[in-house]
């Protein structure tokens, strides 16, 4: 079970931007086994920024940024860098993985 720890600082938290973030996150559980995230939400200068750090179950550690004028896009840009690096680190351990299995064969 993926621990969500959501912190705002100068911004409201409303149970639909919580809502959305969990369900945005524990989608990325498709590609990596995620066991605690630590999220922070604020404004600055009438920009919305959310930045995240994610951990992994095999150790990595995955960060991301999302800016815009909105907090629901940014939410979106932040969870698309987080996609792109769990799609990465998923891609590159199955690499790994096939790398190991033709050295045992040959």
């Amino acid at each position: 079970m993926l621990q969500i720890q959501i912190t705002g600082k100068d911004i409201d938290l409303t149970d639909a931007l919580k809502g959305l973030i969990t369900r945005k996150f524990n989608n990325l559980m498709n590609h990596v086994e995620l066991q605690a995230a630590s999220v922070v939400l604020c404004v600055e200068n009438r920009e919305q920024i959310i930045k995240a750090s994610l951990h992994a179950q095999d150790g990595s550690e995955f960060n991301g940024t999302g800016r815009s004028e909105d907090m629901y896009k940014s939410i979106d840009k932040l969870v698309d860098i987080l996609d792109k690096q769990a799609v990465d680190h998923k891609e590159k351990l199955l690499t790994r993985k096939h790398k190991k299995i033709k050295t045992v064969e040959e």
